[in-house]
Formats: C-alpha cells, sequence, structure tokens
C-alpha cells in the first residue's frame, strides 16, 4: 500500500468520498494501486484541506509583505 499521502491517493479518496465509483475503479487501475486504496479515514489529508492549507498560507504571505509597522497602534504608558 503507498502513503497515505501521495498525489495518487488523494485522488482516489476525493473520488471515493464524491462517489465516483466507475472513474475510481479505472484511476486505480491506471495508477497501479489496490483497490482499497483512498479509502476515507478520519484525519487523512484532503483536496479539500490542501486548498484550505493553500489559502491560509497565501493570507499568511499577505501580512507579511504588507507589514505591521503602525506607530499609532502600539502599546502606550498609562497616564499618571
Amino acid at each position: 500500500m503507498p502513503a497515505a499521502d501521495t498525489p495518487a491517493v488523494i485522488v482516489a479518496r476525493f473520488l471515493r468520498a464524491n462517489n465516483y465509483s466507475e472513474t475510481l475503479i479505472a484511476f486505480l487501475r491506471e495508477a497501479g494501486l489496490p483497490s482499497g486504496a483512498g479509502e476515507v479515514r478520519k484525519g487523512d489529508l484532503t483536496i479539500e484541506k490542501i486548498l484550505e492549507e493553500k489559502k491560509v498560507f497565501d493570507l499568511s504571505l499577505q501580512f507579511e509583505k504588507l507589514g505591521t509597522v503602525d506607530d499609532d497602534k502600539a502599546w502606550r504608558l498609562p497616564g499618571m
């Protein structure tokens, strides 16, 4: 059985989770994967998770590029 996070297994997992049975059978045969490849288990990497993580990564890059230099929003000393 190939590793659980290879591209082929992730595609098989997508096909299986979305009930593309005939496409899954053809894909498994062409990719040389066993018939149980891509079984969906809790915590497995999915295409949806990959896309979500990509969006978060892109957003964090935008924040890095913009910077957060706001002198007027810094902590202030309390008045005495």
